[in-house]
Formats: C-alpha cells, sequence, structure tokens
C-alpha cells in the first residue's frame, strides 16, 4: 500500500489520483458515483479504491454490480457503457434487475418509463417493442396512455401524474398546470401520499407523490415527511461523497449549493452564506436566486427583497398590479396568473382559439356549449347554442349523449331528455310522465315512475303481494327475513347487498342500485367496482368472457379499457388485466393472439424462462411468483425455492421498494413479512398489528367492513364465514376467540383458539398456550440427519449449536463445547 501511493504521488501532485490511464483527477473525485477516469479499469471507482462499494443509490437508481457507480433503470442494456465496465450491457445482468415501479421492462432487459410506451419513438431497439406490443391509438386515433400512474394531456401526451402542477409545462399544452388541478390545494388519490409542506412551494411541486416513493431514501417533500424515521422506521443514511447535506436530510451535488435554485425544496442549500455566481441576484438575506426572478412578482427571495420599488417588468412580460411580472402570453388568456386578477382585465380580447365570456373571462372554444359553466357566469351556455351531432340539446341548453335521450334518467338536469315523445326500448316500461324505467320494477312496491304509475293495475301474480303500491302478502311468495329475487327465486336477506350476485338473475337484482342504493361496497386491494352493480371484480375478470358483473359490464371493452391495471399486474391487448407472473407461464391468459406468449422472449439463450415483471421472484426450477409469496408458508414455486432458509423467514430483510411488516414475522407461519410499498394504505391490512392501514400512516381511518364481513381487532376485514374457522385468516387470531365452537376437523385449545387437528402434537406451539402439544402426545422419531428437540421438533443437525434458537425452546443450544460452536456456550456468547 505505501509503495503504491508513493508511485502516485511521483506522476500526479498532491491532493490528485492517478488514474490507470495515467490523466490524474482530483482526489475529492474518488468514490463520487461518477467514473471521472474513463478508464478500462474504471480506477477511482472500482472495488480496489472504493472498498465495499459504499456509494446508497436511492430512489429507482440501480447499483453497477463491480463499480461505485449508480444508474437509472432505463441504462440497462440502452447500448451505452454506464456502469465503465460494460456491466449493465450484460443482458442476464439486466434481466435480473427488477424495473421500478412506474416502469416496463423491455425485451432486452432495459427499463422504461412507463410513459415512453407509444411515445413514437423506438425505446427498446430491435423490434421496437414499445410501440408494437400493444394498441398504441383508440379507433379515433388519439394515443392511448400505457401505465399504471399516467396522466392523458389535453393535446393526447402522457406524463406522470407526479409532474402534475410541478411548475414546469411537461404536456406541451400547460394542461399538466391547470386550474382544474387545483395546485397548491390539491387531493391526492389512494395511492398517492400527500407533501402537505410542498404546498407552500414557489411554486408548487411534487404534492401528491407515487406512495412506492416514500421510504426510499429520495427526499420529496420540503418538510422531508416522506423519508422521517417515524414513518419509515429507519433513519436517513448519510450522503454519498460529493453531496450536500440539506436540512431536511435530502442529499443533493455539492456544486447545487448556492446556485440560486432551490434544489433542497426547504430552501437551505441557498443559506446566508452563499456568494452569487454570476447570472444570479443575492437578495438581503444573502440567497442567491436566478437574475430572472427578479421582479417577476414572487417572492422568490423569501425576504421579499428581489420585488422592490424599482421593479420594471422586462420586455415580453406583463406588470400585474401586485408588481408581479408575467409572460405576455398570459394576458387575457382567461387564468389569474397574477393572482390578483388585473392580467384579465376588462379590455382583454380573447385569442382565436377561445371564447371571450361576458365577465371577460377567455377559456377554451371547446367549453363554449358543453352544458358547463365554465365561465361562472353561463354566458358560455347562451341561447344561440347547437350541440354537436351525437348530442341531444337539453332546453337549458346542456348538449348530453344521444344515447342519454329516454334513458329514464333525467341526465339534462332539468328533465328535458325525458320527455312526452320519449318511446321506451322493449326491455323498459314506459311510465305516464314519459319516464322509462326497467320492466322488473313494475309492480315492485316502490314509486319509481314518480308519478306512481308503474304501482297500477297490480295484481297479486305480478307483485309477488303488492297490490297497487301496498306489500299485501309477500311472504306468499317468500318467506320472512327472505329477499324475493328477480327470476322468483328466494335468497337470505343477509345476502343482499353483500356483493354476490346470489340472485343470479337478468337484473341482477340483488345487488343493483335499486336493493343498494349507492352501491355502498368497499373494493380493497386492487379489486375493481363494477359500474352498475354492487360487486367487486378481480383485474383478470375485465373483459376476460364471464359475466363477473352481472350485467356484462365488465366484458365491454371500452370499460375494460378504461380501468387502470393495478401495479405488478400488464394489459392484454383485449383489456384484460392479468398478473405479471402469468405471462410467460405457457398458459394463453390474453386469448387471441396468445399476447401474454408471444410479445416478448419467453426464455434465455439455454431455453430458461425470463421472468417478465417489476415484482418478481424466480424459482430454482425456473417458475415465477410474486416476491409477496416468499415465506408464505405453502409451496409456490413447486420445489419450495421459495420458502427456503437463504431468505430467512421470521426475520427477512426487506428491499427498498418494500414495507416492513415486522408484526408478521411474529405469526407462527411467518407471512408477508415483506410486502410491496403499493400495498400500503389500499385498503386491505396485511400487517398482523394493521401497520401497513395505520392512520398515522394514511392520513385517514379505514373504513367499515362490508356487510357479511368479520372485522377484525387489527382492523382487517374477511368474510364471516371465517370467523371460528380454525384458520388464523385476521393474522392477529382474533377471528378465533374465546367464544369459537371448533369444527369436527378442528382441534379446540385451552384458550378456545380453533387449530387443524393435524397440528396437534407436531412440536410447534400453535395454540399459543401450548395446550396442543399435551402430555398424550406421542412424536415420531427424527431421521438421522435431523437433531431432536425437548419440545419434539426436528432441526438439521447443522443448526446445533449454532448460537440460534431453531428449537425454539433453546435445547439446540445446551450442553455445547466451543469446538462444536464456535465460541458458543450453552446459548451464552
Amino acid at each position: 500500500m505505501t509503495s503504491f501511493f508513493q508511485a502516485q504521488s511521483s506522476v500526479c501532485p498532491f491532493g490528485t489520483f492517478s488514474c490507470g490511464n495515467g490523466n490524474c483527477i482530483n482526489e475529492a473525485k474518488v468514490c463520487d458515483g461518477h467514473n471521472d477516469c474513463h478508464d478500462d479499469q474504471v480506477s477511482d471507482e472500482n472495488k480496489k479504491s472504493c472498498p465495499g462499494l459504499p456509494i446508497d443509490c436511492r430512489g429507482v437508481l440501480i447499483h453497477c454490480p463491480k463499480t461505485n457507480i449508480c444508474i437509472e433503470p432505463n441504462a440497462l442494456c440502452d447500448g451505452n457503457d454506464d456502469c465503465g465496465d460494460q456491466s449493465d450491457e450484460i443482458k442476464l445482468f439486466c434481466m435480473s434487475q427488477q424495473c421500478p415501479q412506474q416502469y416496463v421492462k423491455c425485451p432486452s432487459g432495459r427499463c422504461i418509463p412507463e410513459t415512453w410506451v407509444c411515445d413514437g419513438a423506438n425505446d427498446c431497439g430491435e423490434g421496437a417493442w414499445d410501440e408494437t406490443h400493444t394498441n398504441c391509438t383508440d379507433s379515433n386515433g388519439r394515443r392511448i396512455c400505457q401505465g399504471t400512474y399516467i396522466f392523458q394531456c389535453d393535446n393526447g401526451n402522457c406524463t406522470s401524474r407526479a409532474y402534475i402542477c410541478d411548475g414546469e409545462d411537461d404536456c406541451g399544452d400547460n394542461s399538466d398546470e391547470g386550474t382544474v388541478h387545483q395546485c397548491s390545494n390539491r387531493t391526492c388519490t389512494d395511492e398517492e401520499f400527500h407533501c402537505l409542506s410542498n404546498a407552500h412551494l414557489t411554486p408548487p411541486k411534487y404534492e401528491c407523490i407515487p406512495k412506492n416513493w416514500l421510504c426510499d431514501g429520495d427526499v420529496k417533500c420540503a418538510g422531508g415527511e416522506d423519508e422521517s424515521e417515524e414513518l419509515c422506521g429507519v433513519s436517513m443514511k448519510e450522503c454519498n461523497k460529493g453531496e450536500f447535506r440539506c436540512q431536511n436530510k435530502r442529499c443533493i451535488p455539492s456544486s447545487w449549493e448556492c446556485d440560486g435554485t432551490n434544489d433542497c425544496l426547504d430552501g437551505s442549500d441557498e443559506h446566508a452564506n452563499c456568494t452569487c455566481q454570476p447570472g444570479f441576484f443575492q437578495c438581503q438575506n444573502k440567497r442567491c436566486i436566478r437574475s430572472s426572478w427578479e421582479c417577476d412578482g414572487d417572492n422568490d427571495c423569501l425576504d421579499e427583497s428581489d420585488e422592490h420599488a424599482n421593479c420594471t417588468c422586462q420586455p415580453g412580460f406583463f406588470q400585474c398590479q401586485n408588481k408581479r411580472c408575467i409572460n405576455s402570453t398570459w394576458e387575457c388568456d382567461g387564468d389569474n396568473d397574477c393572482l390578483d386578477g388585473s392580467d384579465e382585465h376588462a379590455n382583454c380580447t380573447c385569442q382565436p382559439d377561445s371564447f371571450q365570456c361576458q365577465n371577460k373571462r377567455c377559456i377554451r372554444s371547446s367549453w363554449e356549449c358543453d352544458g358547463d359553466n365554465d365561465c361562472l357566469d353561463g354566458s358560455d351556455e347562451h341561447a344561440n347554442c347547437t350541440c354537436q351531432p351525437e348530442f341531444f340539446q337539453c332546453q337549458n341548453k346542456r348538449c348530453i349523449p344521444s344515447s342519454w335521450e329516454c334513458d329514464g334518467t333525467n341526465d339534462c338536469l332539468d328533465g328535458s331528455d325525458e320527455h312526452a315523445n320519449c318511446t321506451c326500448q322493449p326491455e323498459l316500461f314506459q311510465c305516464q310522465n314519459h319516464k322509462c324505467i326497467p320492466n322488473s320494477w313494475k309492480c315492485d312496491g316502490d314509486n319509481d315512475c314518480h308519478d306512481n304509475s308503474d304501482e297500477k293495475n297490480c295484481t297479486s301474480s305480478t307483485t309477488g303481494g303488492v297490490l297497487d303500491g301496498q306489500v299485501q302478502a309477500k311472504s306468499s311468495v317468500c318467506s320472512s327475513g327472505t329477499f324475493s329475487c328477480g327470476n322468483g327465486y328466494c335468497i337470505d336477506e343477509a345476502k343482499v347487498c353483500d356483493g354476490r350476485n346470489d340472485c343470479h338473475d337478468e337484473q341482477v337484482s340483488d345487488e343493483n342500485k335499486k336493493s343498494c342504493p349507492g352501491l355502498p361496497i368497499d373494493c380493497r386491494g386492487v379489486l375493481i367496482h363494477c359500474p352498475q352493480t354492487n360487486i367487486c371484480i378481480k383485474p383478470n375478470d375485465l373483459c376476460d368472457g364471464y359475466d363477473d358483473c352481472g350485467d356484462q359490464s365488465d366484458e365491454i371493452k371500452l370499460f375494460c379499457m378504461s380501468q387502470q391495471c393495478a401495479q405488478q399486474y400488464v394489459r392484454c391487448p383485449s383489456g384484460r388485466c392479468i398478473h405479471e407472473t402469468w405471462v410467460c407461464d405457457g398458459a394463453n391468459d390474453c386469448g387471441e393472439g396468445a399476447w401474454d406468449e408471444t410479445h416478448t422472449n419467453c426464455t434465455d439463450s439455454n431455453g430458461r424462462r425470463i421472468c417478465q415483471g417489476t415484482y418478481i421472484f424466480q424459482c430454482d426450477n425456473g417458475n415465477c411468483i410474486s416476491r409477496a409469496s416468499i415465506c408464505n408458508g405453502e409451496d409456490n414455486c413447486g420445489d419450495s425455492s421459495d420458502e427456503g432458509t437463504v431468505h430467512q423467514c421470521g426475520n427477512r430483510t426487506c428491499t427498498d421498494e418494500e414495507f416492513h411488516c415486522l408484526s408478521n414475522a411474529h405469526l407462527t407461519q411467518p407471512k408477508y413479512e415483506c410486502i410491496p410499498k403499493n400495498w400500503l394504505c389500499d385498503g386491505e391490512v396485511d400487517c398482523a398489528d394493521g401497520e401497513d392501514e395505520s392512520e398515522k400512516l394514511c392520513g385517514v381511518s379505514m373504513k367499515e367492513c362490508n356487510k357479511g364481513e368479520f372485522r377484525c381487532q387489527n382492523k382487517r376485514c374477511i368474510s364471516s364465514s371465517w370467523e371460528c374457522d380454525g384458520d388464523n385468516d385476521c393474522l392477529d387470531g382474533s377471528d378465533e376467540h374465546d367464544n369459537c365452537t371448533c369444527q369436527p376437523e378442528f382441534f379446540q385449545c385451552q384458550n378456545k383458539r380453533c387449530i387443524r387437528s393435524s397440528w396437534e402434537c407436531d412440536g410447534d406451539n400453535d395454540c399459543l398456550d401450548g395446550s396442543d402439544e399435551h402430555a398424550n402426545c406421542t412424536y415420531l422419531v427424527c431421521q438421522p440427519e435431523f437433531f431432536q428437540c425437548q419440545n419434539h421438533r426436528c432441526i438439521p443437525n447443522s443448526w446445533k449449536c449454532d448460537g440460534t434458537d431453531d428449537c425454539h425452546d433453546n435445547s439446540d443450544e445446551k450442553n455445547c463445547t466451543s469446538s462444536t460452536t464456535g465460541g458458543v456456550l450453552d446459548g451464552q456468547v
């Protein structure tokens, strides 16, 4: 080592590093994550110079296998040597890397953002998979956005929802920054986390972020709440070499300190000790801002010293009454860009593609006569409005789709679409007021027409005991406590509005809007709510050829294509969403064309299956399963490699893309220890203590369970039939409580818990009170290669005296000697 440094100093001056190619670089650049030497050995970032390759790859970045460099997912197999040693261009490495959420994998192994799919550019290379594997346009030639976290711009472009209200025109038509989004006061979806501290930024940025960005090491919230120790359970790592640590613990390149940009989000990189560079304005508080921000009407200095008395807007800008400077093209564009309304004044004349309201507001021309009061004074919905050919004109001038005329619903809001000339379709009954209602609603005891004409001239045979709207003898058809289906069958009233089509009639009478006003069922997790019935379906039920909603709505391609596939699912051309583990599994799950088996390379050069997806584990036998199935007590792989000791079941280490359910490690059979972060706050409790759905994490309390469900102590909802069935369906054991009476094939513990009969006398304390391992138990003798514990459990001989209590009674760690333990005696270190 001494001779190395001596030789180095003889070539390169003090304070510099000698690269393998003879170049000299500043020592500060060694192990900073950048290939500054550009030599074959990557000498400034290899294992020799940077032992342990210490760089922390935050967010979606991927660590190169042999160099101290982080790369973007789209750098995998993109034809460029980003790692410095070509390792990011080896297909085996590329295919082994899991694409982050909101990315998709090309057949080459490259991970590209989902917004790059169908963008007209060949990002995948050979075959242009990203432009050919799915329908990129609808029947009108409009681009179909592909992905799970996508916003479609007014001009048809597709951008990440994270870019909404980030102060930049990512769409190209500014529709991602429009007033409709309520920037600085946004309402986030259930799949997003609300960065409340970002609403105060100028401009607001990253108010709503996808939940998979939480606890990924990259601070996105100005207050750092997305990476807080309280939320993530661990403290933030130190910044990498060559980075500046913000007050909110965000890490940015050191060169961004005092550059005039609020890179930290909390302003701490633009501090009082900064001396501004040329092209920047120095605030009185020593903050550096871009020169162009002086006199622009925004308090960028935070002490208002940039908006001083001498401000005059530069050419090409409009001066607001509040001294704010805005782009001249924003004057009279219909948006309150000045924030005091002075840019939308009485002298405004709207641009050619805009409509001028009576209040001088300018709106898009396409908003005139669309039935909405966009002007706010009603002047865009005037007497001269004429609807487009495929629309019906209401008396109030509102335009609605022609198919909504005479459909029995007051879509015009003034009733004019349900007029005297309406002729109801064959499956509908015409009321005296010309309203159309389903035939099955006639003589059902409800005034559906609102003039009672559907309940007149009824007989007992047509009503099941309902005469002229009065219930007389319903029990003559169905007994008390039961529900009369439209097909004449009787079901238990408890089954009405429970989310299951128990009647199996054309009207889906026990789960339709009439029986279940508001369709109240809560579709948790990845489940999708049927549009017209109180039923939840799985993503793979969409356009699968089966009527799961009961009214065929889940088989309408327009509905299927409008539904966003859940994360870890992919969309077939038919609109069906299938789990990513179904791709390349040898079964045609997509139907016509077998897209899931043909759109990509399913096997490598050795004939081994290539796992496709973002959250995949490849079994030793080549099968592909979800990582969530690792250590769930079931042989999902078929060779038990998902349950092997390599996973350290009960003490797993989760990835950055996962959330650690610490409470699940204590289950008799650990399950869901590591769950994907998109399972957080989805309404489905996966952790035994409910920490994944806690109000502290999610900001909202859990909804009540659906009808026909049992509420666990951890607020998990399970089928009522699972209560006292001997399985720990709640995960916290609360469904197997003291009042349970066990079913025949189960053993009743002294604490009233029900366990499977086969678990009695198996050496495990399944009852939790030891009563299943009683004095009458007869145990098998362990095979020669196993050690028999005092509790009769069998463990591999190699686990004896290894310092770990594998028996769970410490009997494998007794009578140990130094020669058998490597220094561990009787379980004591």
